[in-house]
């Protein structure tokens, strides 16, 4: 995800090009760029840790040296924080986008508890599946983060059989049908041991009876503590409400609760800018609201959509958004998709065995369907497709093996289309030759009008365009074109999406 930097040093960029161009045509007086100043605004943001070294949420890197920092409630270090967990972040953004100041940081683990069971996707493993009190944990290949120190469980190779039985915490996003996608695992037991080892775990109600509330396919039984059902003063819980649950008896699938407290949903009521990155559960497409992360959102003045299109929006996208919540309603100004690489073209052939497929115009690209982790929309599986459809896929390049892993494919037509469109990362850039590489393609673009390099819907001509990709922090291009008859592949227009 790029953030409004790139912009900055774009529009730095142009400028510069725009004063020589008055210089050489004879115009006079200086041009003055400012930095951006060392204000900043004030900021809410949730999402994993990407990185440390200060804290990097949301592509924002955080000092954090005077952070008031809670973990678990508790007071709290910088080393405590981990790449992949989820954190609420209060603080300052600087006017580069890319830089703030954290003035407190939170973490809470989705849950902690012993491992029940364990299985593996097949064909493809790079999707390995935990049950842990009653829930379904999605630990995927390349994008679960680990704590490193745990001897025997510091990588997704280590999630094995042997796991049954010992303690996890897990940190993520839950999908809004039982199932939780963990960004962090760690091991913090060997074994339960009841009335000794503490398990939690924070989840909305799904069912509640007289002396019961279910959290998905937990029960917990509340009946020695049935002030439980009244956390806090006296008003019954109801279905969906978020609660944390404590306890150290735990049998089968009910937990006996020691405490059962009550927990706010969203972020706040008024916030003048928030970053939030989570999975969308219930999406209304007639009010075109859905939740993040149990945080109602609308998007229906989303001025920017990076890595998709509205059609795209779903429930199970990961995503992030931001915004102004205002009333408890996240307005999304720019919602920007996880997996925002983009193919769209015909299909050439459909390999059944190695669950995968090729489109027309793009040789030598191979796209991989996953069951676990494709989302085939109204299709069955790869037996609904055939050679000549007209498909669009989203996904991320699986670098292992040089092909793109769709994370979502619809089929906008049985009969083929000529339209194609291109969207990713760029590498292997060169102004001088006027190529660049999307997915191992090489574009070349010296045949491209002026008219045809854009930023945003703007037109920013091929100087400006390939002084952009030279900046740091490479933003996605969007490339679109034409299949000839002869199926060579023409692009009429690139774009960057920032």
């Amino acid at each position: 995800m790029r953030r409004n930097a790139f912009k900055t040093r774009l529009q730095i960029a142009l400028t510069w090009l725009g004063a020589l161009a008055l210089i050489a045509c004879g115009g006079g007086g200086g041009v003055f760029i400012a930095d951006g100043g060392i204000g900043g605004t004030g900021i809410t943001s949730s999402g994993a840790i990407q990185s440390k070294g200060s804290v990097e949420v949301n592509d924002v890197h955080y000092a954090t040296q005077s952070s008031n920092i809670l973990i678990e409630d508790v007071s709290g270090t910088e080393n405590q924080l981990l790449p992949g967990m989820v954190i609420r972040l209060d603080g300052r953004i600087d006017d580069n986008g890319t830089t703030g100041v954290a003035e407190s940081l939170s973490y809470n683990d989705n849950l902690e508890g012993p491992v029940e069971t364990t299985s593996f996707s097949q064909p493809t493993p790079r999707v390995k599946l935990l049950r842990i009190l009653g829930q379904s944990i999605h630990i995927e290949e390349g994008r679960t983060r680990f704590n490193t120190a745990d001897a025997s469980l510091n990588s997704y190779t280590d999630v094995s059989a042997a796991l049954e039985g010992r303690i996890l915490e897990i940190s993520g996003f839950p999908d809004g049908s039982g199932t939780l996608l963990a960004t962090f695992v760690r091991q913090t037991a060997d074994a339960f041991i009841p009335g000794q080892t503490p398990v939690e775990i924070r989840e909305r109600i799904t069912a509640i009876t007289a002396s019961t509330i279910s959290l998905n396919n937990l029960i917990v039984d509340i009946s020695t503590n049935p002030q439980a059902l009244s956390p806090l003063d006296g008003t019954p819980l109801s279905l969906e409400d978020l609660v944390e649950v404590k306890g150290t008896q735990f049998t089968g699938a009910t937990l006996i609760a020691d405490s059962v407290e009550l927990k706010t949903l969203g972020l706040g009521d008024n916030l003048t800018q928030v970053h939030l990155e989570g999975i969308i559960t219930q999406i209304n497409l007639q009010s075109q609201t859905f939740e993040l992360s149990g945080q109602p959102v609308s998007y229906a003045l989303a001025e920017r959509i990076i890595g998709g299109t509205l059609s795209n929006l779903d429930n199970g996208q990961r995503i992030e958004v931001e915004g102004t919540i205002i009333g408890g309603l996240l307005d999304a100004e720019k919602i920007e998709f996880e997996d925002g690489s983009r193919l769209e073209g015909n299909i050439a052939s459909v390999d059944q065995v190695a669950q995968s497929l090729s489109i027309e115009g793009f040789p030598g690209l191979t796209v991989l369907i996953d069951t676990s982790l494709t989302d085939l929309d109204e299709l069955t599986g790869l037996l609904d497709l055939a050679a000549g459809n007209h498909i669009e896929v989203r996904g991320r390049p699986d670098q292992s093996i040089g092909a793109l892993l769709a994370t979502q494919l619809r089929r906008l037509d049985s009969l083929p289309d000529p339209d194609l469109l291109l969207q990713g990362l760029p590498t292997q850039i060169n102004e001088t030759t006027g190529t660049l590489s999307v997915f191992g393609q090489t574009i070349d673009t010296s045949n491209l009008g002026e008219n045809s390099f854009l930023l945003e819907d703007v037109i920013i001509g091929r100087a400006g365009f390939f002084t952009a990709l030279g900046a740091t922090n490479t933003p996605m291009v969007k490339l679109q074109g034409t299949l000839s008859n002869s199926n060579t592949t023409i692009w009429q227009q690139i774009e960057i999406e920032d």
